[in-house]
């Protein structure tokens, strides 16, 4: 029986050192590399499997994370890898500075320096509250994952919460899709859900989007980026 050379624990991946002792093994634990490993050939950094045994299935790997103070947007620009094509954001009570406003997404396919403000975001949606339910859509210049019928509260008790997929971001054909599913309160204190469904036509992969309400900056509240790993 062999026995393995070394087990080494690097934060990012750009750490590797320079191939050459066969039998090292590299396991990435943050950045956008996070969950891989690597085995070095004696040549070469070789990427190995480390999917999990029994019934199989995928795992979630925290790619970004930030949490608001007062924020004019957050900007995520470090989770995008070609290892994912399906990404989970998750949004943890996310709270308005000020009531009225629309949380929405723009996205860059610039690692962030730019973001599209063009009329490529097609959108779906379907909300409901206790005063009854309706729908909105149409094409516009950003993402809105909540209604724009009824602005956001922006009371700390009912702060946006849910999941939103990012399905496909690097390619074109066919386009990148979201699909979110929140729960917030509205600025007329209605408990309100919404089902949001979106594509971006916009030509090009997105590798970095960023978040913000129509009313002014984002109080508090968390948001996180996960990667399926299969």
């Amino acid at each position: 029986m062999s026995t393995l050379a070394s087990v080494t624990i690097y934060d990012i991946y750009s750490n590797l050192p320079t191939a050459g002792i066969p039998g090292r093994l590299f396991f990435v634990s943050t950045g956008a590399n996070a969950g891989n490993a690597y085995y070095d050939t004696g040549s070469a950094w070789v990427q190995v499997a480390t999917g999990g045994g029994g019934g199989g299935g995928g795992a979630l790997v925290l790619l970004e994370e930030h949490t608001a103070s007062a924020s004019a947007s957050l900007v995520f620009d470090g989770w995008y890898s070609s290892s994912y094509d399906d990404y989970l954001i998750e949004f943890l009570g996310l709270v308005s500075a000020t009531s009225g406003g629309i949380l929405s997404m723009q996205v860059s396919s610039d690692g962030g320096s730019t973001y599209d403000t063009g009329s490529n975001y097609n959108t779906a949606a379907t909300r409901w509250n206790s005063g009854g339910a309706g729908v909105s859509g149409g094409v516009s210049t950003q993402f809105d994952l909540s209604s724009t019928s009824d602005g956001l509260s922006n009371s700390g008790d009912y702060g946006v919460c849910g999941p939103c997929r990012l399905v496909l971001p690097a390619s074109t054909a066919p386009y990148p899709r979201i699909v979110a599913s929140l729960t917030y309160e509205t600025s007329g204190s209605l408990f309100q859900g919404i089902e949001t469904r979106g594509a971006y036509s916009g030509g090009s992969a997105i590798n970095a989007f960023k978040l913000f309400d129509s009313s002014g900056n984002i109080a508090s509240g968390t948001v996180r980026v996960y990667g399926f790993s299969m």
